[in-house]
């Protein structure tokens, strides 16, 4: 019956998208008075290309699809309800983000005694739209220009006028004018002006007050033509998403669709031409670049490996939703976030969104399929060689070509930070705990030995050659080949962000150091390696890496204590007590010099951890306002105690310490007044609360920060010189700094300095793990998830903080696609799926 009523299907999804989408653009341009020409035009052709996009899905693929594909009515209706409910919000949420003309009205009016001369108050309303430049209206004696005007009933001077925001206004009266003010009314309520001559005015939230008969109805008309439309486009993009990853589990895309690269392209070039994708020229090439790229390497690889263990449900649903948290990562920042916007869901960004998602799903397989080859390689070779020699090599290259950054930059890269570190550790000024003190202990033990920062830079490096090529070695022996290890360590040294990383005096290079270290030993543990689990030696390395993870930087204590955990729960379930031992003499440890030693040296308490998560939910609370949230009286009254009024000062999503914290007085703030506060904002302002939360923490997952997010993009190489230790200038200095500006300005910048891309690569290969039954290797990464929670409540957030991620993803990558001691997943594997 299907094959009959092709046509007539077809003919009839052409009406409906034709007429929803023609009503959509057609309202959209009328009362979208803000926009321009070009945006008009722009929006209107992505549109149209979406509209013939997803036509042409419905007739040569998704009705193909679907002949074949058996659907059980039960999970068909629970597919329709979700697309149904999603629908219903991305709708509602597009309405909010529509036009001025639709926004709230809000009326303003104030009563005067009778006086010949009024300057009227002034009044600044801050909108909540794309641009967030608020409109001020200066009083003058004729009233309010362009806002409200002056008339006079029964003998009184009467100010009326009304206009349409989403926000909120503030109306400023001079201090001669409210003596002859006597009733003031913001949305037919009278407001109290007799304490304050700056008045914060909230904007109506009744939606469609005062408007009139023809605007109701075309609102209603909109709200169904924009339902339409993204019912129907979600429908075919959810029913293209299936479609594709059935096909590229079963590697026969080219069977059912043997030009799918162009689909492929296109599909690029409608997210490239979007006004979502705002990304620059260069950029954009890339993206086609890689897009063809993806499309190669597909065609060429589909023979190459067995992928029906891929065609499960649970690999499936994975699949999806790795799409959608890489589309997150990927374009978050351009979609779901727009920068101080009240607007989280605006409809056509999550189109954009799920259409990224579909692009997306290429590359996840260009990379589980690369691990599946790795795979293969490393199962039929194991590296019997010298290992010494092996681990000289790869500890050669790394200190040959750190050795060119430490000579470029003599002695060392610092900060400020790094100044007061140093001051405290040769005694100049009492250690306190604005930094760990076990950080400024070891800069001090290090000093004793030779007294420069050269030294320290070159302790660095040693340290982080060895462990690092120790972890290689460990892999090669493993199976992985020697020539691509020692590509990765060329690469990897070469990259400035780890060049520039590992010369910087910081608590973060040597957490860094111990975090990889802790990662080495947690592979072991993973693997089961049962060699490594009977040597004694593994007590005094479990124990110091623990300790330095947990000591050199404060929110290494959550990764530190994960690690503890996991590591005690296996020795107790393999009855290993050299497993559980060093858990137990590292806390003992932990408390020793946390405790007795700190105090006798003494650490001086600036309280550098008290308020710390105060002022998080502080700042949150402020946040989930200033985006178009709405705090209670008690809220608002709480939040002008600690900063005298939230609303005038200095305020920032990104970053906290350089804002509102300075003038914080928390002396009058009961303990446990702020987290009741902070739950209750929750609750009233569920999706407000998210975006500012994600806005927070938007330097750990976004490709590329937006520019005014108020921290520190790249590494500032020159910050500050240590007083005494001047910097020595080389030749190489200038060939260097070419290099690192050069790779802040390239369009591979993205893939250098970002951690979203690391996390999106580690999410990918635990679906190569879950597909491959080799579950038990996830565990290695449980330091690289601990430490991004943890920096989730960081209050300046800098690009050094992910660093140690950043460089434990790629021995992560390397290590995924090691064969276990005893790996029988791939014959169990091949015993299942024997065709022959």
């Amino acid at each position: 019956m299907f094959h009959k009523n092709r046509a007539f299907f077809y003919y009839i999804s052409l009406f409906l998208f034709s007429f929803a989408l023609s009503t959509n653009i057609f309202f959209s341009s009328l009362f979208w008075k803000k926009c321009t020409i070009y945006e008009k035009i722009l929006e209107g052709t992505t549109f149209l290309l979406l509209f013939i996009f997803v036509i042409f899905l419905i007739q040569k693929l998704a009705a193909p699809f679907f002949l074949n594909w058996e659907i059980r009515k039960k999970s068909f209706w629970i597919l329709i309800s979700g697309m149904l409910l999603f629908t219903a919000v991305i709708t509602w949420s597009d309405f909010y983000f529509f036009p001025h003309a639709l926004q709230p009205q809000n009326f303003l009016q104030i009563q005067y005694k009778n006086s010949e001369t009024v300057i009227h108050p002034s009044l600044t309303i801050y909108t909540f739209n794309k641009k967030n430049i608020p409109e001020i209206f200066n009083g003058t004696e004729a009233g309010i220009p362009g806002f409200a005007e002056l008339k006079r009933i029964d003998d009184q001077q009467i100010l009326e006028g009304s206009t349409n925001f989403r926000g909120y206004a503030v109306l400023d009266i001079p201090v001669r004018t409210r003596a002859l003010i006597t009733s003031i009314l913001w949305n037919d309520e009278p407001v109290d002006f007799s304490t304050n001559d700056r008045l914060i005015l909230p904007a109506s939230n009744q939606l469609l007050a005062r408007q009139s008969h023809t605007i109701r109805f075309v609102t209603l008309v909109l709200l169904v033509a924009k339902f339409i439309t993204h019912f129907l486009i979600l429908g075919a993009v959810t029913t293209f998403m299936l479609f594709t990853i059935d096909l590229f589990t079963n590697l026969q895309i080219i069977r059912y669709f043997r030009n799918w690269q162009l689909l492929y392209l296109f599909m690029a070039g409608l997210l490239c031409f979007s006004p979502q994708f705002s990304y620059h020229a260069t950029e954009k090439i890339l993206f086609f670049v890689w897009t063809i790229s993806c499309s190669v390497l597909l065609q060429r690889w589909k023979n190459s490996i067995s992928t029906g263990k891929y065609q499960t449900k649970k690999i499936h649903f994975l699949l999806i939703i790795t799409a959608f948290i890489l589309s997150f990562q990927f374009f978050g920042n351009r979609t779901l976030i727009l920068n101080q916007t009240s607007i989280l869901l605006p409809a056509e960004n999550i189109l954009f969104f799920i259409t990224a998602a579909l692009w997306l799903i290429p590359s996840i397989f260009c990379l589980l399929i690369f691990l599946e080859l790795l795979y293969e390689k490393s199962k039929k070779k194991s590296e019997t060689g010298n290992l010494f020699l092996t681990w000289f090599l790869f500890f050669g290259f790394f200190i040959l070509i750190f050795a060119l950054y430490l000579i470029a930059y003599n002695p060392a890269i610092s900060s400020m930070d790094s100044q007061g570190q140093w001051w405290q550790a040769v005694g100049e000024t009492p250690i306190d705990d604005a930094h760990t003190p076990f950080h400024t202990l070891y800069l001090r033990f290090l000093i004793g030995i030779v007294p420069s920062p050269l030294f320290i830079a070159i302790i660095q490096i040693l340290l982080f050659a060895a462990v690092s090529s120790s972890f290689l070695t460990w892999l090669n022996q493993r199976g992985i080949p020697k020539y691509l290890l020692t590509f990765f360590v060329i690469l990897f040294s070469i990259l400035p962000n780890n060049g520039l990383s590992v010369i910087t005096i910081w608590k973060d290079i040597p957490y860094g150091i111990s975090f990889l270290w802790l990662t080495l030993i947690l592979s072991r543990i993973a693997s089961d390696q049962k060699s490594y689990l009977r040597k004694i030696t593994i007590i005094p390395e479990i124990t110091v890496s623990l300790l330095c993870v947990c000591l050199f930087r404060y929110n290494g204590l959550l990764p530190g204590l994960a690690v503890a955990i996991y590591i005690l729960v296996t020795g107790i379930r393999k009855r290993n007590t050299r497993l559980v031992i060093p858990v137990i003499l590292s806390s003992l440890l932990y408390w020793i010099i946390t405790g007795p030693i700190y105090r006798s040296i003494p650490v001086i308490p600036i309280e550098f951890g008290k308020n710390t998560l105060d002022r998080i939910m502080v700042n949150d609370m402020i946040g989930v306002e200033r985006i178009g949230g709405t705090l209670s009286a008690e809220t608002s009254q709480l939040l002008n105690q600690i900063t005298g009024n939230y609303r005038d000062v200095p305020y920032s999503h990104y970053e906290i310490d350089n804002t509102w914290k300075q003038n914080a007085d928390w002396t009058r703030i009961d303990s446990g007044t702020i987290p009741l506060y902070y739950g209750k904002t929750i609750v009233t302002n569920p999706v407000h609360f998210l975006r500012t939360f994600l806005l927070r923490t938007e330097f750990i997952w976004a490709v590329k920060q937006i520019p005014s997010g108020g921290f520190i993009d790249s590494i500032i190489w020159r910050d500050a010189d240590i007083f005494g230790f001047p910097r020595i200038v080389t030749p190489l200095i200038g060939v260097l700094d070419a290099f690192c500006q050069t790779s802040i300005l390239d369009p591979f910048f993205i893939f250098i300095w970002r951690i979203g891309i690391h996390i999106g690569l580690i999410i990918t290969a635990c679906i190569f793990l879950e597909a491959n039954h080799r579950r038990s290797l996830i565990w290695a990464a449980l330091p690289f998830w601990m430490d991004l929670i943890s920096l989730s409540g960081v209050t300046f957030p800098s690009y050094r903080y992910i660093w140690p991620n950043e460089v434990t993803s790629g021995f992560l990558l390397l290590f995924f696609v090691i064969p276990l001691q005893n790996d029988q997943s791939l014959l169990d594997w091949e015993k299942k799926f024997d065709y022959r």
